[in-house]
């Protein structure tokens, strides 16, 4: 049995947006048409691919656009959007993967988006505010600047002390 998905010919819209997938089944890709793809994986995580084609190139590329469902959650809309723009940029020959990666967060931007993204889950304000004031006291006068990517265990707990 191989781990990459099929593609089983059945296109996204058909669906309507009803895509359900059992535990034990086979994992499926549903695409738009257009290179895009909802890639249902066997234990029914979703996520959506592109395949583009880079202009002058023969190797087709397939990028990531983020997760359906759960907190960081990216419509067919949105990933409709950002694929339309990544095919631009390779059409123009730019290779769309490599331009995303070079931007790097740092872990006080990545945290502060994570804080309004997780907002609404909260039970109050007081939640609210004791969530990043926890990390604004504690981890980000530390290594706050620091890239996500470049975090290693010994930045978050420091050298370990025996007891």
């Amino acid at each position: 049995m191989t781990s990459h998905p099929k593609w089983r010919g059945k296109r996204w819209d058909d669906l309507h947006g009803k895509v359900e997938c059992e535990e034990d089944s086979k994992p499926e890709m549903y695409g738009d048409g257009a290179g895009l793809y909802l890639n249902v994986a066997a234990a029914g995580k979703k996520n959506w691919l592109l395949r583009v084609t880079i202009k002058g190139q023969s190797a087709r590329r397939e990028i990531g656009l983020g997760g359906v469902g759960g907190i960081d959650t990216r419509s067919q809309a949105e990933a409709r959007v950002k694929a339309s723009a990544f095919r631009a940029k390779a059409k123009a020959g730019r290779d769309p993967k490599s331009t995303r990666d070079k931007r790097k967060l740092t872990l006080r931007e990545t945290a502060i988006a994570k804080h309004n993204s997780l907002m609404p889950t909260f039970r109050n304000e007081k939640h609210r505010a004791e969530w990043l004031s926890s990390l604004n006291n504690h981890v980000l006068p530390k290594i706050g600047d620091h890239n996500v990517a470049d975090i290693k265990c010994q930045d978050v707990f420091g050298p370990r002390r025996r007891r």
